[in-house]
């Protein structure tokens, strides 16, 4: 599709109270979330002496991958240690709306790279899911940079 058409996508419909409005690089609204193993929406920790945030490994930059929509699974052990990324999920919710999922055993201020756009996500502790909702005509997601 082309950029102009990528560009008139809206922001992803639906109840997203407890979600994080953000901006893609290329301008479009999108939605961020970290979820606990009930499924519900928690907050970032407090820096308090009973609950550290956790720390991170060294950044990275545009680390390759080919998660298609649709799709999951564990990523290697190679993009694990780098990353801290050990499995994601990619599905279509809606129309043009995709949701992408991870799991990570490291935080990081994450840059999720599709062809026609980039998404981040701010992970900041490692216990819980982490989800971001996005509108775009090509999600596969090509590459994922972390500081």
């Amino acid at each position: 599709m082309s950029e102009q058409n990528e560009q008139s996508l809206k922001a992803p419909e639906g109840d997203f109270q407890e979600w994080t409005e953000k901006t893609s690089e290329g301008g479009k609204t999108f939605f961020t979330r970290d979820v606990d193993e009930k499924g519900n929406t928690t907050t970032k920790p407090a820096d308090e002496p009973d609950h550290g945030v956790d720390s991170h490994g060294p950044s990275f930059k545009h680390e390759p991958c080919y998660w298609k929509a649709d799709s999951e699974g564990s990523t290697s052990t190679d993009f694990a240690n780098k990353t801290g990324i050990t499995w994601y999920k990619l599905k279509n919710t809606v129309g043009a709306t995709y949701q992408l999922t991870i799991n990570t055993n490291s935080t990081y201020d994450y840059t999720f790279h599709t062809k026609p756009d980039s998404y981040g996500l701010d992970v900041y502790q490692t216990w819980s899911t982490h989800e971001v909702t996005y509108t775009t005509w090509d999600p596969t997601v090509t590459s994922v940079s972390g500081s």
